[in-house]
């Protein structure tokens, strides 16, 4: 719909504007050298979003899923150089982002600080004056029974969660989180009972190694990626979010350059089966690799014993593009050597890098959309027999598409419901609006009927800004005139 708004209206929506979402943008959770000089100080964590957002009842957590090297499906056995116990899934760490709020240039970082007083992390020193930044042990969620904030576990297959809502979390009236007695989102608690590479519900079967399963679905993702090794498992929502496989290969880190709202398909990859398929997003998006010098931060330009690189371009097979001069940047945007991170624009909401109708079609779509909303989800166990599956009530906005719609709640302020305020608001960002294929079809439903002319004499009577039919920035008879001549002429 051509919507052309009043300029006062115009100017009051793009001062309140921007661009809300938060994602996982750095990694950096093996460090050479000895726990002291390596994981006590350098460990990080980075988050990417809307400068000022607060993250009251976020949380961030690494999902490790154990070993099965001998392919029978079991934890086990202990792979060489490993710590007894690694071969089982265990949530490593949980960090609470409570309090805390995404800097001013769209950064938020979470450090590892164990070797202070004496050997305190270097990555404050390497943080803006802009990054919000707190360390592990602040931000700890509590578990009794467990060790403190520990650093980083070293092997295995890792996935790195963003979550928002989860069995027995909730906030209080100042914005702190409540957790209740069987809140399982937290150190050393086994999500995966029967080593399915699914996050437990609490009904999976009992076994001697879990006598009590775990509740930690439902729960909302916000973001993830997972990456591979030591045949374990990973936990994303969806396998697009999992790098491809990288076996004996273990990554120190890892930096998100790229943020689609869909898979680009921009390069192949050969999959377990030697067959050539498509990258996934987690492979566009992510460059990753060792890091052997803490100081320089540099990324290895070359896989010692694993597959290419990501980054594989369209129209030249597994021609990777170089990690030569990528180096991890704490705080700050990652650019450099053949890479630049992607930025946030306000009013983008499908992540392509700019604001057109396409953006305006996508945020309509949530016209009285919700954080909460939630809908029926099926839990397929992992298995293709569709008897063992379980249907539940789940949370309906996920990943890109719960970051897609924060984009459009927050365009005019922060309200609870996308509004057509939001939509209109975007649409203002776009030069000349976004006619409609048929314009009469006022209520965008894709039909021409009297629910059409029912609802532009509600919008007309009511002085809305949609009714300004002939875009001419006033609303009187002569919008009415031209939306009866549409409306006869018909579609």
């Amino acid at each position: 719909m051509n919507r052309v708004l009043p300029a006062s209206i115009v100017l009051c929506m793009l001062a309140a504007a921007g661009n809300a979402q938060v994602v996982i943008s750095e990694v950096f959770a093996n460090p050479a050298g000895s726990s002291g000089q390596g994981d006590n100080r350098w460990e990080f964590i980075e988050l990417y979003g809307k400068p000022g957002m607060s993250l009251n009842g976020y949380a961030i957590l690494p999902v490790f899923g154990g070993s099965d090297t001998d392919g029978d499906g079991l934890p086990g056995p202990l792979p060489a150089g490993w710590d007894v116990g690694d071969e089982f899934p265990e949530i490593d760490e949980g960090w609470s982002l409570d309090g805390l709020t995404i800097g001013s240039n769209g950064f938020l970082v979470l450090y590892q600080n164990r070797g202070a007083p004496s050997n305190p992390s270097f990555i404050p020193g390497l943080l803006p004056a802009a990054t919000t930044r707190a360390d592990f042990a602040q931000t700890y969620i509590f578990t009794p029974g467990a060790d403190v904030a520990g650093a980083i576990k070293n092997d295995g297959s890792a996935t790195w969660v963003l979550v928002r809502k989860r069995p027995g979390h909730s906030l209080n009236g100042l914005g702190q989180s409540v957790y209740a007695p069987d809140y399982a989102w937290k150190k050393d608690i086994d999500p995966d009972t029967n080593f399915n590479s699914r996050i437990d519900f609490g009904f999976e079967t009992p076994t001697i190694l879990q006598p009590s399963p775990s509740i930690l679905e439902p729960y909302q993702m916000v973001d993830d990626v997972a990456i591979s090794n030591g045949s374990g498992k990973e936990y994303v929502r969806n396998n697009d979010q999992r790098v491809s496989d990288t076996p004996g290969y273990n990554p120190d880190a890892f930096s998100r350059v790229g943020y689609f709202f869909t898979n680009p398909n921009l390069g192949d990859r050969l999959n377990s089966s030697s067959v050539v398929v498509s990258t996934t997003s987690a492979d566009e998006e992510f460059v990753y690799g060792d890091v052997p010098n803490n100081p320089a931060l540099a990324f290895d330009a070359t896989f010692s014993g694993g597959p290419t690189a990501p980054g594989q371009t369209a129209g030249s097979r597994f021609n990777d593009l170089s990690r030569a001069g990528f180096k991890i940047t704490p705080g700050t945007f990652n650019d450099g050597g053949n890479f630049t991170q992607f930025r946030f624009a306000t009013g983008d909401a499908n992540f392509d890098g700019v604001v057109n109708c396409d953006d305006v079609t996508l945020a309509a779509s949530y016209l009285g959309a919700t954080l909460d909303d939630t809908q029926t989800k099926t839990n397929n166990q992992n298995t293709v027999d569709t008897a063992d599956d379980v249907t539940y009530t789940g949370w309906k906005w996920e990943g890109r598409p719960f970051n897609s719609l924060l984009v459009t709640l927050n365009m005019v302020a922060d309200g609870s419901a996308v509004t057509q305020a939001d939509v209109d608001a975007i649409e203002a960002l776009v030069s000349g609006g976004c006619a409609p294929a048929c314009p009469a079809d006022f209520n965008g439903d894709g039909f021409l009927d009297f629910t059409d002319f029912d609802d532009f004499v509600t919008a007309f009577e009511a002085g809305a800004a949609s009714a300004d039919f002939n875009g001419d920035g006033f609303l009187d008879f002569t919008d009415f005139d031209a939306f009866v001549a549409s409306f006869e002429a018909g579609c």
